[in-house]
């Protein structure tokens, strides 16, 4: 296991640079990583701020956990000492996930395969996992920033003229060839925090997979916390499931020439089916697609979803209670598929434009898919 504490020249160099909010871990096979360092924080710390007052606060179902550490600093029901999220989406280095600067991306690479070039890196190396994803959501808008990105064919398709390095040395918002860019080569507000320490191409660039949550015929299986160690086989169902407002209630007889089918909508059963149950083929899907559609996304009438839900970025904070500030509330688009076993991919990619956004989520895609935009972040759980 990597000890952050053991100094040598890069980590030295990087560590005094960035104030010891990054640091550099080396892998099972010496490979390096530059990480962003997270100590634990609350949930109080992380959610208060959507709610007017302390009475809205206590009324919500955030009162009975407000001291508990997020899920994202939990493992297996006990705290670890530090969360650490790669700086850099992840490159290809001895068939291991790096976290490097300005080398080219590993992309075209199947949920499986990304998963075990995480995992493959030594005890507490993961992939992005959905309760870190969740986690820093919140910190963003608590932080009162959302990072932009490579939303545009190399360019900000919010601010034109922030740009990075095309991984193919294309011309920034041309729409030929392949406008992947370099990570880390963005200007700093394309990181969480707005700073040059902060983590990189969170919106856009390429999507990348989450770890630890899967969907299977619209049952929602999450872990209660960051428990990377917990075999697939034993997610636990948590009970909410993604409906749609447009579908049949046995997923037969559905018109697959209409295009995107409806909107999610969170509740405890499936009414309308948008394709066949237990098929993993790509029929269509139930879908929200605007830049404010992830915090419009509707729940079954008196219905109140699992707090894990918001705790992982899978639902919008008005389910719970809070508001988003103006001006603040989340971006990003969700789809769905509420037939077969899907898996996630985050953030949105290079040329998603309103639909990219740190509530970007892609809920549709087989574990087997590929594609040249879809990519991997490594995280470690030092404990």
């Amino acid at each position: 296991m990597p000890d952050i504490l053991v100094p040598d020249s890069l980590r030295l160099s990087v560590e005094a640079a960035s104030g010891g909010k990054v640091t550099v871990l080396y892998d099972d096979q010496k490979n390096p990583s530059f990480m962003r360092r997270f100590a634990p924080m609350t949930n109080k710390e992380l959610y208060r701020q959507y709610f007017d007052d302390d009475d809205d606060w206590n009324a919500s179902a955030f009162k009975a956990v407000e001291n508990e550490a997020h899920p994202a600093f939990m493992k297996n029901g006990t705290r670890i000492r530090e969360l650490l999220v790669g700086k850099y989406l992840a490159s290809k280095l001895n068939n291991r996930a790096c976290s490097l600067p300005g080398v080219n991306l590993w992309h075209s690479i199947n949920y499986d395969s990304a998963l075990a070039a995480c995992k493959s890196k030594g005890a507490g190396w993961t992939m992005t996992t959905m309760y870190i994803w969740g986690f820093l959501q919140a910190l963003c808008l608590l932080q009162k920033f959302q990072p932009r990105g490579n939303t545009l064919y190399g360019k900000s398709h919010e601010v034109p003229w922030e740009t990075a390095l095309r991984e193919d040395g294309g011309i920034a918002g041309v729409t030929t060839g392949m406008p992947r860019t370099k990570p880390g080569t963005g200007p700093a507000s394309w990181n969480h925090d707005g700073t040059e320490t902060g983590i990189s191409d969170l919106v856009g660039n390429v999507c990348e997979w989450g770890a630890l949550i899967k969907l299977v015929d619209g049952k929602i299986y999450l872990p209660e916390d960051n428990n990377i160690d917990l075999a697939e086989a034993s997610w636990p169902d948590t009970g909410a499931r993604y409906d749609s407002t447009v579908g049949t209630a046995d997923g037969t007889e559905v018109d697959l020439s209409a295009g995107d089918l409806g909107d999610p909508v969170i509740s405890d059963v499936i009414t309308k089916y948008t394709g066949l149950p237990g098929t993993d083929t790509y029929y269509k899907e139930a879908n929200i697609s605007s830049e404010s559609d992830f915090r419009s996304m509707t729940k079954k009438s008196a219905y109140t979803p699992p707090l894990s839900l918001i705790l992982a970025g899978l639902a919008p904070i008005v389910h719970y209670g809070g508001a988003y500030e103006s001006g603040y509330a989340i971006k990003g688009g969700i789809w769905t598929r509420n037939y077969g076993t899907r898996f996630p991919i985050l953030g949105g990619a290079c040329g998603n434009t309103t639909t990219a956004g740190l509530g970007a989520l892609t809920l549709y895609l087989q574990r087997s898919y590929a594609h040249n935009i879809v990519g991997l972040r490594p995280a470690f759980l030092l404990v």
